[in-house]
């Protein structure tokens, strides 16, 4: 942090006076003197709880959290407990300072005090004095000052006492005092201030005067750890998976001892970086994975041992969200899912993940500024990384000795970096080095000539966000104005937008990749590109808001090719989608699949095959199908403007003001959280008022710790929460009822739930949490509830409400029976009356109905005979009718005829005949005649006329006439008199009147008709 305020206010002031080539010599020497100290620091992200979440005090001497997931602390005021809700506060009787607080066995609380020693009751759901229901002469020792307590996983555990004393408590057995002084004469007359058990059964004692001793069980004899040379009092001991004894004193730093090879190391604050701590005085001690050891500090923050490299590392108070809360660290305590908890003088609590997979270079080592914008990173064939630093010019990293060489724009040197803000980077075939930037131009960096060389269009590009190699060796650099193809010559062999490549898209070009088949995937502004490797258009792709299958969205960030040749292209604002070829169609990948960001600004495929992708919320990996999310809890900042980059070794790189940081993706598939959930409250509404109920009580689930709701309650709630404190906020729960819905139901974020109205009977609630590969943990939390019946509801009170109700019915029917009888024997009496009259009416009214009757079939006749004549006579009119009209056009032919012959006889007048023959064929196909015709057919056959219209709907007026009189039996001859033809030509008009009816061969009109219901 010094070297980058210096580097940020010197950098202001080159900038102020323009004195670029100053700033460069400066920056130079500057990262001369800073890769001196180069290293790789491991990424801690801390969360806090303090106060402010209702804890007593924010100087937390001791925190531990036991194995149902809840937090204890141990302050100046008491006990706090802390269930991921609320903070429940306990007071120690008469007790002024409390030394030591351990969790012993599978649910103990235990508390060293100045009063003795304390344990945590859940029935009472308080603190008593410690008990084992011992002989009287051993009672005393838990009244004393106790300083430490052993890390025991077992019932039994070691405490530490004044003047050389120390006990061991056996659970249900006798306990075991012993005094250091009567054991060893050379042991000082003072306390033990620290205790450790190892693995093996041997005992580790710090004294309060600077010393340590070793305390074999079996021989009873004890011995002080020689060389050693130390007058501070013993903080801390601890004894590591790799068999070395870590003490800690206060003020004399820290000692490790190899217990195998007796050798001694002192580590002191005066060293050089890294080689050792940085404050001498250590206060507690912790082994971490990967046998690091934590050591916390009073003013120099955490210190982390790392015995693969042999280096320290420091963690120390850092403002924001993610950052240590205070220097002087009190204590650490061990936390479920790989967390620790270090309890601080002034800060509260501070707790992280012990995963310490990402790694960080500082941004004073590169000299990043302020600026919050993420960097592209390339890493050239030497292994090389060329990273971007913001507005602030270009990077080249060697990942192996941590030097730092950097490219920033000189206004007065046209032949270095032209532009500081950089946009894209991409290395061609000859080694050389293709940087795009905002304002500044194409910059071509030879790295064997080791300068930037020169050529025409050097300045006249803008805004490049994206180069990439493409066909042939050519060079495809993407603008805000479209892709300008170079050759290896660096010469323009090809320009590519919307006037030269008809389809494109769009000219802002915001990614381009190559694919397995060398065409060219075009992401734009507006839509996505495919061209051949020599920029002829192809197709392209676009969002349609009627096709789920289409693009998500059309402003495309980023295009990568798959393991299985399906094409992922992030987008700005719209998540992931997957193009595949065979479907010719996109999979939408977003918030509900599991993604949590929206911007996806990189792709990138792992040796794994699994596909990371650079978010606006950090990275996401898909592996299986499955998304995991990795965010700056797990040491991963939000992508803004830049993405990650994969390296030949596997590395995942990525850069911004934070520095630069890296991370194996193997090494994060340990990190999946199975948290633990349990319950933090119960509360009941009943009659008579509220009560709330400490699920502590309810942990063994015993058939007599069931959790009984009595009778006319109204509101039951549950509160829980989960054990993985560091992603509390982001926890997801789901909750059954066994007894009423076997079904897992979501809950969201929730942690509360409340039932009303269950039915009496048994239940049992089940709450999980859904961990980061979305499946349902299997640790959850159960209880068993009763609902208790009302009086009413109870079984027997039921039973004998219904046996009364059945006697009650029994009596009723039979009463019921009696009453019928009796009515049944009056009213057979009054019905054999009343059966008597109703013949008498009877047969009176059955000759008044035959009379009726009769009387109405004579009508019937009369009414039959009446419409018999009516018919008869319209049929008679009809055919005398049609007669008269024969006989009519029978006379008419033949004056026809005659004045036909007339007139070629009289050839004078022969004109004149012509006309008159003329009038009488003219008045032959007059229809008056017909419309009578008509009128008096359709009241004969009514209906026929529309019956043989639907038929056969193409019948001619003509031809309807013609089935008039074939319906009233008139003979051909007739027929051709009345519509003044001849006899064949009737005899046409009928053949083709059978086609049109589609007439069977050898049926007759006759029988068609009546087929037909005509």
């Amino acid at each position: 942090m010094f070297f980058n305020g210096i580097f940020t206010k010197i950098n202001a002031l080159f900038n102020s006076y323009n004195l670029d080539f100053l700033k460069i010599l400066f920056l130079q020497i500057l990262f001369f003197f800073s890769t001196v100290s180069y290293a790789q620091k491991p990424v801690l992200q801390f969360k806090h709880l303090d106060m402010s979440d209702g804890f007593s005090d924010n100087r937390i001497n001791r925190v531990v959290q036991d194995n149902n997931g809840i937090i204890w602390t141990a302050t100046r005021f008491g006990i706090n407990r802390y269930d991921g809700e609320k903070v429940s506060k306990y007071a120690l009787a008469n007790t002024k300072v409390i030394y030591d607080l351990k969790v012993i066995g599978v649910d103990g609380i235990l508390v060293a005090t100045d009063k003795g020693l304390y344990s945590y009751h859940k029935e009472s759901d308080r603190f008593e004095n410690y008990n084992a229901e011992k002989e009287e002469s051993t009672k005393s020792i838990f009244t004393q000052n106790i300083f430490s307590i052993s890390n025991s996983n077992s019932q039994n555990f070691w405490i530490g006492g004044s003047a050389g004393n120390f006990h061991y408590v056996r659970e249900d057995q006798k306990n075991y005092s012993f005094n250091a002084l009567d054991l060893n004469a050379s042991f000082p007359n003072t306390n033990i201030v620290s205790i450790f058990e190892n693995q093996d059964g041997g005992l580790w004692l710090g004294t309060s005067n600077g010393e340590v001793w070793n305390f074999n069980l079996k021989t009873k004899k004890i011995t002080p750890l020689n060389g050693l040379d130390n007058a501070s009092a013993i903080n801390d001991i601890l004894v590591d998976s790799l068999n070395q004894l870590w003490v800690a004193s206060y003020g004399n730093g820290l000692y490790k001892y190899d217990l195998k090879s007796d050798s001694l190391v002192h580590y002191k604050a005066n060293a050089k970086n890294g080689e050792s701590i940085n404050n001498n005085i250590v206060l507690d001690l912790y082994e971490g994975n990967k046998q690091r050891i934590f050591i916390g500090t009073d003013g120099g923050g955490i210190n982390l041992y790392d015995p693969e490299k042999n280096r320290f590392t420091y963690f120390k108070q850092k403002s924001g969200e993610w950052g240590l809360s205070d220097n002087s660290i009190l204590c650490f305590g061990k936390g479920m899912h790989n967390m620790i908890f270090a309890g601080t003088v002034h800060g509260g609590i501070s707790y992280f993940k012990d995963h310490t997979n990402v790694y960080n270079v500082s941004p004073r080592q590169l000299g990043f500024g302020t600026d919050k914008q993420s960097s592209q990173i390339l890493e050239d064939t030497e292994a090389n990384l060329w990273i971007t630093a913001g507005r602030n010019g270009l990077r080249k990293y060697n990942t192996g000795t941590g030097n730092v060489e950097i490219f920033i724009d000189d206004k007065e040197n046209n032949s270095d970096l032209g532009g500081d803000i950089v946009l894209s980077m991409e290395e061609d075939n000859k080694g050389r080095i293709w940087i795009g930037t905002l304002r500044g131009g194409l910059n071509v960096y030879d790295r064997n000539l080791k300068k930037f060389l020169i050529f025409p269009e050097k300045k006249n590009l803008r805004s490049i966000y994206v180069i990439e190699k493409g066909p042939n060796d050519n060079i495809w650099v993407g603008t805000a104005n479209g892709i300008i193809v170079f050759n290896e010559q660096l010469d323009i062999v090809k320009r590519v937008n919307t006037l030269t490549c008809e389809g494109l898209s769009d000219n802002r070009i915001t990614s381009i990749y190559r694919d397995a088949k060398d065409e060219m995937w075009v992401g734009t502004e507006n839509g996505l590109n495919i061209l051949s490797g020599k920029g002829k258009f192809l197709r392209n792709f676009s969002f349609s808001k009627d096709d789920i299958k289409s693009l998500s969205g059309n402003h495309i960030l980023s295009i990568n090719e798959g393991p299985d040749l399906s094409v992922y292209v992030g987008t700005y604002g719209f998540g992931l989608n997957r193009y595949s070829r065979r479907g010719d169609n996109f999979e939408r990948i977003g918030e509900q699949e599991g993604l949590q960001g929206k911007i996806v600004r990189g792709i990138l495929i792992d040796k794994q095959k699994n596909i990371w992708l650079s978010t606006n919320l950090g990275l996401s990996r898909i592996k299986d199908s499955i998304i995991r999310n990795f965010g700056i809890q797990e040491g991963i900042p939000p992508f803004h403007g830049g993405k990650a980059s994969l390296s030949k070794s596997g590395r995942i790189y990525f850069a911004g003001n934070e520095g630069l940081s890296y991370f194996k993706p193997e090494s994060l598939e340990q990190d999946i959280p199975k948290p633990l959930v349990f319950f933090t409250s119960f509360k009941i509404v009943e009659e008579e008022g509220s009560r709330e109920i400490n699920p502590a009580v309810f942990l063994n689930n015993q058939e007599s710790d069931i959790l009984k709701l009595q009778p006319g309650y109204s509101l039951f709630t549950v509160n829980f929460s989960s054990s993985n404190y560091f992603d509390l906020e982001d926890t997801e729960y789901f909750y059954k009822l066994e007894g009423l819905n076997n079904q897992w139901h979501s809950l969201n974020k929730r942690k509360s739930l409340t039932f009303s109205n269950l039915a009496p009977g048994d239940y049992t609630l089940h709450i999980a949490a859904r961990n980061d590969t979305g499946e349902l943990s299997q640790q959850e939390a159960n209880i068993q509830i009763k609902v208790l019946p009302s009086f009413f509801q109870r079984k027997v009170i039921q039973a004998l409400m219904l046996l009364l109700i059945g006697l009650m019915i029994f009596f009723l029917v039979r009463w019921r029976n009696r009453n019928i009888i009796k009515q049944r024997d009056k009213f057979k009496k009054i019905v054999a009356i009343r059966t008597k009259e109703v013949e008498k009416e009877k047969d009176r009214a059955y000759k008044n109905e035959l009379e009726l009757l009769e009387t109405e079939r004579q009508n019937e006749l009369l009414k039959q005979k009446r419409l018999s004549d009516e018919l008869n006579f319209k049929t008679e009119e009809l055919t005398n009718s049609t007669l008269r009209t024969v006989h009519k056009n029978n006379l008419l032919v033949e004056i026809k005829e005659n004045f036909i012959a007339e007139g070629k006889k009289d050839s004078q007048n022969k004109e004149f005949f012509k006309n008159i023959v003329e009038k009488i064929e003219d008045s032959l196909t007059i229809d008056t005649e017909w419309k009578q015709f008509y009128s008096i057919f359709n009241q004969v056959h009514a209906g026929f006329i529309p019956s043989l219209k639907e038929e056969a709907p193409s019948l001619t007026d003509r031809e309807l006439r013609l089935c008039a009189l074939i319906k009233l039996n008139f003979p051909s001859q007739q027929i051709a008199t009345l519509f003044g033809i001849s006899l064949n030509s009737i005899k046409v008009a009928r053949h083709r009147l059978r086609k049109k009816l589609n007439m069977e061969e050898g049926s007759s009109f006759e029988d068609f008709f009546e087929a037909k219901g005509l």
